[in-house]
């Protein structure tokens, strides 16, 4: 079955050409925003670029004694010069500020939503850590800065320069060279540290990606790390963690202080060659003073920018360092996708796996090899094998979080990839072997944002798995928060709810199709267990149930049993058909009876 999805991914991602490419395509489709932008960016330029002029003005009217009427009319301008200089300059920075926090946020929820996208393989090559300083710092404070305020600060620098320039070679030519002196050596100074800076900038983001991932990972396992009393281990870690944090950072300040420390330094000296140069001319009378004080204004004025378009390719290269990141998630494509004409989804007959073989990597192994079988609607299938003989992988396949390397998977005769994703996935109630639960209340984590899905059915989802008996004892019931994870509940509580939450739409649509059970009652008492299948088989009769057990007595009354080995069917029958064989069946569920230590639950599974 070909693929619907087609790579796009780059080639250079480390370029300023990428980045660039990326403003051109950005600043393309706002047109309006970067005309506002421009506008006021000239406009603050203007502003500047007159002050001197009036300045020089005042001075030389003061020297040849212009009336006083003239004079104050000069000190005016000036004074409203500068008013609207900081007027402007505040409206200036207040929208390049916004248009940050714009281009955050779009880029953000773009690649969230990519990421929703992913499958589980793709998704388990980043490090949570690293994926969220990546959203981010690498986002917020490398990049999303860099696309505007970082581009207009430069664009604005550029236009100041050019017109100090115009100015200067206007008012002496001469001085205008001496001035100049300083742009070559900056130039140079960049090009000589430009792959000092990208390495630096690389490292460093790692290096925070390192510290978010190591956080991650012990909260997340926080009751592991106090059971075996590794808290200080884990604070030594962190602490080796952040030393080389530090380190990077103070490799990448360093780095910026030092070009920056050049930069103003052969400025400065710009600045005294003019004035010497300039003070001469004055000395012979070849320059007024008024004019004098004009130029070597300008001269420092050109300090300003020339800092800005120096400081635009650091930044730049800090920025495409941060967006070949962020674009590693941006352009990640899914296992799976739509096909261009998806077909009307029905299941009235049988589900069919043929010849389905999967691996979780080109030269890996195959986790199922050549799964072939049938089940009619209604029929509860019950696998079994050991662990990691591909049970979950199996199921894996029907809901399409992987796509077969060979061989299909076919409702009613039609390949599940000629259905639309959501529709497939609509009709399947998925509880996973890990009950997750997300932080939020117990009610929204049975409901999960489903529009047709109301408090009623979640309380009638919560009884059918026996959910309800325990949120009683909660002082908030079903309003009660969980922590990340559901680590507020027990394993048993966090099994009932994430079952509630695989059959609630069932309930609210009246017409189950595929309920997938992945070990989910294994927190659960035998007691228990049998309620709760007496409730399913009650509340939702001719459902088509896959279930995952290592219980012995939920297995035996499937209407059918797959025995999983190495990927591979190897017995396939009812209880007493595998019984009779007495092979590898028989072997495992003597097995996991051992297991149980004889504390076996009563047959809890009717056959329809």
């Amino acid at each position: 079955m070909p693929s619907y999805i087609e790579s796009n991914s780059p080639k250079d991602t480390g370029s300023l050409k990428l980045i660039f490419g990326w403003l051109y395509r950005y600043w393309g489709a706002h047109k309006l925003k970067l005309l506002l932008l421009l506008v006021m960016t000239l406009l603050h330029t203007a502003l500047a670029i007159s002050y001197p002029v009036f300045f020089k003005l005042v001075v030389d009217g003061l020297l040849s004694k212009l009336p006083l009427q003239q004079l104050n009319r000069n000190v005016l301008f000036l004074l409203l010069l500068g008013t609207g200089a900081a007027v402007v300059n505040w409206v200036l920075m207040s929208t390049r500020g916004w248009t940050n926090m714009n281009i955050e946020a779009e880029l953000r929820n773009r690649i969230f939503a990519n990421l929703t996208r992913l499958g589980p393989s793709t998704l388990s090559g980043h490090r949570t850590g690293d994926v969220v300083t990546r959203l981010t710092d690498d986002l917020a404070e490398k990049f999303s800065w860099f696309t505007c305020s970082g581009f207009f600060r430069a664009l604005q620098g550029l236009a100041l320069f050019s017109f100090i320039l115009i100015v200067m070679f206007r008012i002496n030519a001469t001085l205008a060279q001496f001035a100049l002196l300083p742009v070559p050596i900056v130039a140079w100074l960049f090009l000589y540290n430009e792959k000092t800076f990208e390495k630096r900038f690389l490292k460093l983001q790692n290096a925070i990606s390192t510290v978010n991932d190591f956080l991650e990972a012990c909260f997340s396992g926080i009751r592991v790390l106090k059971v075996y009393n590794r808290q200080d281990h884990q604070k030594q870690g962190f602490a080796r963690a952040m030393d080389r944090r530090i380190k990077a950072e103070v490799r990448t300040i360093q780095s910026e202080a030092l070009f920056n420390s050049s930069n103003i330094l052969i400025d400065q000296l710009g600045v005294l060659v003019v004035l010497l140069a300039g003070g001469w001319l004055v000395v012979k009378g070849s320059l007024t003073l008024g004019s004098f004080v004009a130029f070597y204004t300008y001269s420092l004025m050109m300090i300003e920018p020339l800092w800005n378009m120096g400081n635009f390719f650091i930044s730049g290269k800090r920025a495409a360092v941060s967006y070949s990141r962020v674009l590693e998630l941006e352009t990640a494509l899914p296992e799976v996708g739509d096909p261009p004409e998806p077909k009307d989804i029905s299941f009235e007959r049988s589900l069919d796996f043929e010849q389905v073989s999967f691996s979780y990597g080109k030269n890996g192994k195959y986790q199922l090899q050549d799964v072939s079988f049938r089940v009619a609607r209604g029929e509860k299938i019950a696998l079994m094998g050991e662990v990691g003989c591909g049970k979950t992988t199996l199921v894996h396949m029907l809901l399409r979080l992987h796509d077969p390397a060979s061989g299909a998977v076919k409702i009613d005769g039609v390949d599940i990839r000629e259905f639309n994703l959501s529709e497939l996935r609509s009709i399947i109630g998925y509880a996973p072997q890990e009950a997750l639960l997300f932080s939020d209340s117990i009610l929204n984590n049975v409901i999960f944002h489903r529009d047709n899905v109301d408090q009623d059915r979640a309380v009638e989802a919560g009884r059918i798995s026996q959910l309800e008996k325990e949120v009683k004892g909660f002082a908030q019931g079903y309003g009660t928060m969980i922590g990340q994870r559901g680590t507020s509940l027990s394993g048993g509580q966090k099994q009932r709810a994430s079952l509630a939450r695989a059959i609630v739409e069932r309930i609210a649509l009246g017409h189950p199709k595929i309920l997938i059970l992945d070990d989910i009652t294994s927190a659960l008492d035998a007691t228990t267990e049998t309620l709760v299948w007496q409730e399913l088989n009650e509340k939702l009769p001719g459902v088509t149930c896959f279930i995952i057990s290592h219980r012995t007595s939920t297995i035996e009354r499937a209407d059918q049993i797959l025995v999983l080995k190495d990927g591979k069917i190897v017995e396939q029958g009812s209880h007493r058909e595998l019984l009779a064989r007495d092979g590898y069946y028989v072997t495992l569920r003597e097995k996991e009876k051992l297991e149980e230590n004889g504390n076996g639950s009563a047959p809890i599974l009717s056959a329809n």
